[in-house]
């Protein structure tokens, strides 16, 4: 009856299981690894693969990929050459984000995946700044540590280098200034705790907004918007369940509204 209003509630996930047992660390080369994500990103969007001509990887200096079991994604971002202050070490081409309250595109994007590859996108994706996105970077933009501490920084949250980087550094930055920890996206939490509800993720530490065991976590036993609470509910209580519904459909406009403002608290 509500389904209208609702355009999500009734869209089915895409059922993913068995991430546990796939080291994301070792897919292909990271060449073969994040073209194939980013097709499967312009396919979701219906658009031509790589439409603006960008190379495959934002990384604009010299780079190399290190394992690191403490890193993110077991993997550390580290510098070839000397990067002078001010350069522009990370352009955001395939830097992209999925408002919450728009699920059906995120799953799209699944499904245009395999397993190996669905796994390494959920380990992926973190929480905006505000929460009202799920963000995903589709290249080695992925290896840039979170710093532990203020002097260890050397890159701003727009990806400049804040000092000379010597050859052989890590590249770090503060996390915090862009990823959303503190926010639950439920919908989404649900289908990375199946996808991985046999264990932890192997490959290290997962994406700063998961940095919990998915084998510990409970089932969300409601779903985030009153929109998705409608089911299972008497009609009797529909009118109320449609005024907060429709406190949640102001909520997704003002969300709507925030995109002019989002790159202030995106990465670099």
């Amino acid at each position: 009856m509500m389904s209208w209003f609702f355009g999500n509630k009734n869209y089915s996930p895409p059922s993913i299981t068995g991430c546990s047992a796939i080291n994301i660390t070792h897919l292909e080369s990271f060449e073969e690894t994040y073209t194939t994500i980013q097709k499967a990103f312009d396919l979701a969007k219906g658009e031509p693969h790589n439409k603006y001509g960008h190379s495959y990887t934002g990384i604009q200096v010299d780079f190399d990929v290190v394992p690191d079991h403490k890193a993110v994604l077991g993997n550390a971002l580290i510098a070839k050459q000397n990067v002078n202050q001010g350069t522009k070490v990370w352009e955001d081409w395939h830097y992209v984000h999925f408002s919450v309250d728009d699920r059906k595109k995120y799953y799209r994007f699944l499904e245009n995946l395999d397993l190996k590859h669905q796994c390494l996108v959920l380990s992926l994706t973190h929480a905006s700044y505000d929460g009202y996105y799920l963000e995903v970077t589709m290249d080695e933009g992925n290896y840039i540590q979170n710093a532990e501490h203020p002097e260890q920084i050397n890159l701003d949250t727009t990806c400049v280098a804040t000092r000379d980087i010597a050859a052989g550094e890590r590249f770090y930055m503060n996390f915090t200034e862009y990823i959303g920890y503190d926010h639950d996206i439920d919908w989404f939490d649900d289908l990375k705790y199946e996808a991985f509800r046999d264990g932890k993720l192997r490959g290290g530490s997962i994406s700063p907004s998961a940095a919990i065991s998915w084998s510990d976590r409970p089932m969300h036993q409601t779903s985030r918007t009153p929109a998705d609470r409608v089911n299972g509910y008497p009609e009797m209580f529909w009118p109320a369940l449609t005024i907060l519904a429709a406190m949640f459909a102001l909520k997704k406009a003002a969300a709507t509204s925030r995109q002019d403002g989002f790159n202030k608290n995106k990465m670099c």
